[in-house]
């Protein structure tokens, strides 16, 4: 019988060729489109989810607050930082010391400090990213190893870890274990690769390099340094309840050496409430670090790009069905002569339900193969739109096949429910007289069509408005002359000597230097402006930067404009919005 129905179904299928061309790549489209969206969302929440124990690792972070406020963690629709207080995990040597011996509801804490460093190999130089991390580091953070042993990988001073990439890219292998390099300093040191770990892997911390932070070069100078923060932690509870009993004693720390009049007195040049603790201390669990945007912590994203692209998959998919439910209902009410004669020749209500199921399932079927097969062909194209690393394998995607599989059967009960539940209840002698209308009431499908054509304006309505906005991002004027600029970037010291080499080409009509003007160099810190504490971006420039970029200042209040040549070298400038 199912071999019958299923031939029955072909046939209807190639006999409204047209209809079903159209409801196949329609729904295909809509199902490739959620395909990518769960993927998406599940490479999201997979952020640092690999270690051993990842309800029980947290990041410590302190909160600085400029304003009175009381939400000091991000909502689903967060995507930057908050107003009125600002997160730093970067701290000092000494909180995480004392941290370490005083506060027993921590099982082990792991500083770790990001920096690059230059490695010298054959004759060449590349700047590394580099991790300083504490000898029991990978104890805490479970990185998979492919080469080495864990247990005994950073114990020596000289040892150092690499990932993958590392390895492939200096030594064109991964078995690398017992291999040295040479890291510059003064003097140059040598370290012995003690073990390899997987770089495939989604995770906030960068796997490149890791050596020990006793070679760090601030860790030396600075282990006594309350003042100078370059170093963050993570701690390994004893139980991932107690997380605001260690935030609360981390804080008593810090108050025990900042003292209670130097807190009363930020207070008070702040401007803050009674009630402000003008700072504090929480523990982020790490598997939570990647979708806080409120945290400067390696690679971060937000939970709304989530929300919005599933939003976005979802009406998409609405849309689909909608028309897939609609011409399925439609064709199907003409068919009561078919189902009259079939009764006639012996099909029972049993048989006809099957069949209309059948004739459902042959289209959402073929939809949700071709969806999974687009899925797999446009993943290499998604993951340069979208900066991930999808797998694309078909074993990888297994579960995604299979949801798409769940779905169709979904979509087929819902398809194939009408002509199911109604046509087959209709009377033989109506059927085979022509009595009865072929039409179905319109109110059902008048419905979903102007549902459909609603969610569809919107969608056109959204992408005029975007297209605008891209338009306006485009084309504004920064403030600068852009044109026939070229940045370069690692002449950090040698600034004068590159300008005076650029000087001899006639060519190059104009060079300066800057720190961070465009990416990376700029430094963080804080101002007092008319009592007001404001966290300020800073960058240092000489005095030929607005010469080549055509900056101009403007008039403010009716005060002249200040010629670029008159600046002194302590002058410190501000942009319009200061």
């Amino acid at each position: 019988m199912f071999k019958n129905h299923l031939k029955t179904a072909i046939r209807l299928f190639a006999r409204n060729r047209v209809y079903s061309i159209i409801n196949l790549i329609g729904l295909s489209l809509a199902i490739t489109i959620c395909f990518f969206a769960y993927l998406y969302i599940q490479d999201e929440l997979s952020y640092d989810r690999f270690h051993e124990n990842p309800d029980r690792i947290f990041l410590i972070n302190k909160l600085n607050y400029s304003q009175d406020v009381t939400e000091t963690e991000p909502s689903l629709f967060t995507s930057k930082k908050l107003d009125g207080v600002s997160k730093s995990p970067i701290l000092s040597l000494p909180l995480f010391e004392q941290a370490q011996n005083s506060i027993p509801e921590i099982e082990k804490l792991v500083r770790i400090e990001t920096n690059y460093s230059t490695l010298l190999k054959d004759g060449d130089k590349s700047d590394e990213y580099t991790q300083y991390v504490d000898e029991d580091f990978f104890d805490v953070l479970g990185f998979e190893f492919v080469q080495g042993d864990r247990k005994s990988a950073m114990k020596e001073l000289s040892s150092v870890v690499v990932d993958e990439d590392f390895a492939m890219k200096h030594f064109g292998r991964l078995n690398v274990v017992g291999e040295e390099i040479i890291l510059a300093g003064e003097p140059n040191s040598t370290y012995v690769i003690k073990g390899v770990i997987t770089s495939k892997v989604n995770s906030v911390i960068s796997t490149n390099l890791f050596v020990r932070i006793e070679n760090s070069y601030y860790y030396k100078n600075n282990q006594d340094n309350w003042g100078y923060q370059a170093v963050s932690a993570f701690v390994l509870l004893n139980d991932p309840k107690n997380d605001r009993i260690v935030a609360e004693k981390l804080r008593s720390l810090d108050l025990d050496y900042r003292g209670q009049e130097r807190l009363e007195a930020q207070r008070e040049m702040l401007k803050l409430g009674k009630d402000n603790p003008v700072f504090s201390y929480e523990l982020k669990p790490v598997s939570g670090i990647f979708l806080d945007p409120t945290i400067p912590f390696g690679a971060s994203s937000s939970p709304l790009y989530s929300l919005i692209l599933t939003g976005i998959a979802l009406i998409i998919l609405i849309i689909a069905c909608i028309n897939y439910l609609s011409i399925s209902i439609a064709s199907s009410a003409g068919r009561r002569s078919e189902i009259a004669i079939r009764k006639v020749v012996g099909a029972s209500r049993i048989h006809l339900k099957s069949q209309f199921y059948a004739e459902s399932f042959v289209p959402t079927l073929l939809a949700v193969l071709l969806g999974f097969t687009l899925t797999q062909g446009l993943m290499p194209l998604f993951n340069g739109l979208s900066g991930k690393e999808l797998d694309s394998s078909l074993g990888a995607n297994a579960r995604l096949l299979a949801s798409g599989l769940v779905f169709g059967l979904l979509l087929t009960f819902l398809a194939g429910g009408f002509p199911a539940q109604i046509l087959s209840r209709f009377k033989i002698i109506s059927g085979l007289k022509g009595k009865g209308s072929h039409r179905i009431k319109p109110g059902l499908i008048r419905g979903m069509v102007v549902f459909q054509f609603t969610l569809c304006l919107v969608f056109i309505s959204t992408g005029l408005i975007m297209r605008k906005q891209f338009r306006y991002i485009n084309e504004k004027d920064l403030g600068f002359d852009k044109e026939q600029v070229v940045y370069v970037n690692g002449v950090w010291g040698q600034t004068q000597l590159f300008k005076e080499e650029l000087a001899k080409y006639p060519s190059i009509l104009s060079a300066s230097g800057a720190s961070g003007v465009f990416v990376g160099g700029s430094s963080f810190g804080s101002m007092v402006i008319n009592g007001v504490q404001h966290s300020v971006r800073s960058v240092r420039m000489d005095d030929d930067l607005f010469n080549t970029l055509g900056l101009e200042m403007i008039d403010v209040d009716g005060l002249p404009k200040i010629n670029i040549s008159d600046l002194s070298a302590e002058k410190t400038l501000f942009n319009e919005t200061y």
